[in-house]
């Protein structure tokens, strides 16, 4: 019996212990769950107090914008103010039937000091609206690189080997290759080949622009805009350089230079348009363009782009026949406007008919490429940033003939 007892009490000490040590994790709980009530409490109070502080600054602001010059309203209650006593006497039936009352129109939407700046103009009210979009500027429609051939380079000059026939008549293989009599101890034909070494030196292509260091901190769009209008400067003189450029003034060998084209061949065009029962004198540009694309041809190649200027382009796309109807949809038009393109180096009357894949390739020394410096002459005192524009390349012309050029007006002169 004595056992039990004890037994009962150890379980009523163990179950005390549980229910004590249970209050006091409840206890700690509930400590915990103030503190975290009252930290947030304090914290939306401060956001509380810190609301009414801005609410307050924005309303001593509105006070003081207020004191720097009449608001539309003050003009409109003056201007009815200085004419109350005529008022009056039209409200009583006075001698006053009607009566001006002025309010300027930058009175209402104009104020003193409110806006600041010449760029504003009259302190306007309403402010000009700033487009945030990247302006609009007139690139080339496609860099004329993207028709040709490129690479790198890593020297500042370049040479290559090009073939020419012995009489240096044209840039060609003088191919001999024939039948030989296998039974016999005949000789072989001979081809000829003699080389020339071509050198052409890499040239620079570059200009830069200077703006201040605020101005480009304040309108952040130039910084996007800047290099990718400088980007296009470079390619734009690059394709003139690609067609006319010339190696005496530090420029690219163009494609119209002698030595890196072959001429239209007038006699040949007239011979066949008076094959075909037709005028020399009536011939337009789809003839024209069609006998070049067959002179490349003949001289083993294969035309893949015509330049003409844009207002040839136009001639070509609205060429009629005899009776005035429309040729585009014919597939002589088809057959020449289908490798066309429009350029605005190419001068208005003359032609290009190329083998754009393997006549001509372009090699660069340093790709285009756009930096900024602060460090040009006196820009750090000035506060200036540089943006400079620059790329290196070359022209190398390696198939001559596969390199067309004329002028519409030579291919049908019959000196008459």
């Amino acid at each position: 019996m004595a056992d039990t007892d004890q037994d009962i009490k150890a379980l009523q000490e163990r179950l005390e212990a549980t229910i004590k040590e249970a209050n006091n994790a409840y206890i700690e709980a509930d400590k915990e769950s103030r503190k975290e009530l009252s930290e947030k409490q304090k914290e939306l109070n401060d956001q509380i107090k810190k609301m009414a502080e801005e609410q307050d600054k924005m309303a001593t602001s509105f006070e003081k914008m207020k004191s720097y010059g009449e608001t539309p309203q003050d003009q409109i209650r003056k201007a009815f103010e200085s004419k109350a006593d005529s008022l009056k006497e039209m409200a009583t039936g006075g001698r006053h039937k009607t009566e001006n009352v002025s309010i300027k129109h930058e009175d209402l939407f104009t104020t003193k000091n409110i806006t600041a700046g010449n760029a504003l103009g009259n302190r306007r009210v309403i402010p000009f609206d700033r487009v945030v979009n990247t302006p609009v500027f007139d690139p080339e429609e496609r860099p004329l690189r993207d028709f040709f051939r490129t690479g790198q380079t890593v020297s500042d000059t370049v040479d290559w080997p090009i073939e020419q026939v012995p009489d240096g008549a044209s840039y060609d293989f003088d191919n001999e290759a024939g039948p030989v009599d296998s039974d016999a101890a005949a000789l072989k034909p001979v081809s000829d080949f003699e080389w020339d070494l071509i050198e052409r030196r890499v040239r620079d292509i570059a200009h830069t622009v200077t703006l201040h260091k605020n101005l480009m901190a304040d309108l952040p769009i130039l910084q996007t805009y800047l290099p990718t209008r400088m980007r296009d400067g470079i390619l734009r003189e690059e394709s003139r350089q690609i067609l006319v450029g010339e190696n005496a003034s530090n420029e690219m060998v163009g494609l119209n230079q002698a030595g890196s084209n072959a001429p239209f061949d007038v006699s040949g065009f007239q011979t066949s348009v008076i094959g075909n029962n037709k005028l020399v004198a009536d011939a337009n540009f789809i003839d024209i363009l069609g006998y070049a694309m067959t002179q490349v041809r003949l001289n083993r190649y294969a035309a893949s782009l015509i330049l003409l200027n844009p207002a040839d382009m136009y001639s070509l796309m609205f060429a009629v026949d005899d009776q005035g109807r429309y040729l585009m949809n014919t597939p002589n038009y088809a057959y020449v406007a289908a490798i066309a393109e429009q350029n605005t180096y190419v001068p208005q009357g003359s032609f290009y008919v190329i083998d754009a894949n393997r006549a001509n390739l372009i090699l660069f020394r340093d790709n285009v490429n756009v930096e900024f410096s602060y460090e040009n002459k006196d820009n750090f005192e000035r506060n200036l940033v540089t943006i400079r524009g620059e790329e290196r390349a070359v022209q190398v012309t390696e198939r001559p003939n596969g390199v067309i050029t004329g002028t519409f007006a030579a291919a049908v002169d019959t000196g008459g």
